[in-house]
Formats: structure tokens, sequence, C-alpha cells
């Protein structure tokens, strides 16, 4: 009866992988193209449809630190980053250790990258063109 059972089981799995392998090969021989369009996607670089960045707010050198304690920091940026602070209309660019707070607007353009480290010690990292509010911050040590 064991005998039987594992012969059973080895048939279907043989019949299952039979199926699979004959369905994926139909499917990626008539996919081919949106597979290629697909991957092709991941390579080209895409801009939102309206700007990151609120109208009239303009890029200012230097930095000036938000209201209320830091909530974490940046830890690593590549290209042009920006913060804005809350209720404000001026975007500083975003450079390592620069104190982030509530409300902060965080916003990368093309070929950039923002790693940050709240209080808690928890990490998130921005893509390029990408847009995040630091709405709220709950951390009780």
């Amino acid at each position: 009866m064991k005998k039987a059972g594992r012969k059973k089981t080895i048939m279907l799995a043989a019949a299952v992988m039979v199926g699979l392998f004959l369905t994926l090969n139909i499917s990626i021989s008539e996919g081919e193209g949106l597979m290629d369009r697909l991957l092709g996607n991941f390579k080209k670089e895409h801009k939102p449809a309206k700007p990151l960045l609120p109208a009239g707010v303009a890029v200012k050198p230097g930095f000036e630190p938000g209201k209320g304690p830091a909530i974490g920091k940046a830890q690593m940026v590549q290209g042009e980053a920006l913060v804005v602070h809350k209720g404000e209309s001026v975007a500083y660019n975003l450079k390592k250790d620069i104190p982030l707070f509530t409300g902060d607007m965080l916003v990368t353009m093309e070929k950039s990258r923002v790693s940050v480290i709240l209080q808690d010690q928890s990490v998130f990292a921005l893509a390029p063109v990408s847009k995040l509010v630091l709405d709220k911050s709950i951390y009780d040590p």
C-alpha cells in the first residue's frame, strides 16, 4: 500500500511538472514582447504627472531647522534631494546628518536617493523622483 501511494504521488508530481512546463513554455513564447516591455520600464526613469515641490516653494542655500524636536536625520543622500518644513515656502538641500522634524516634506530629484534614520533607529529610503511627508512621529523610549 505504501509503494502504491508513493507511485501515485510521483506520477502526480510528474504530471504537474509537465503541465507547468507546457504552460510556462507557451506563455513565455507568446508573451516575449510583453516581458521585454516590462523589463524596459525598469531601465527608464519616470517623471511624475505634476511637480513634486508645491507651487511657490523656492530653494534656499544653507539650512534652517524646523519646529519642535528633531525626529531623525538624513543618513545618506545621493544626488539632489530637498526638505521643506511644514508651513514654509522654502526648500533646503538635504545633506547627510541634517535633522528632520515632524511635518517635513522630503523630495528626491532624478537619479537621487535618500536614507533616513529615525530616533527609534528605524530606517527608510526614498527612490528617485519621490516625495514623502513625515506627518507624525510617535516614539516613547
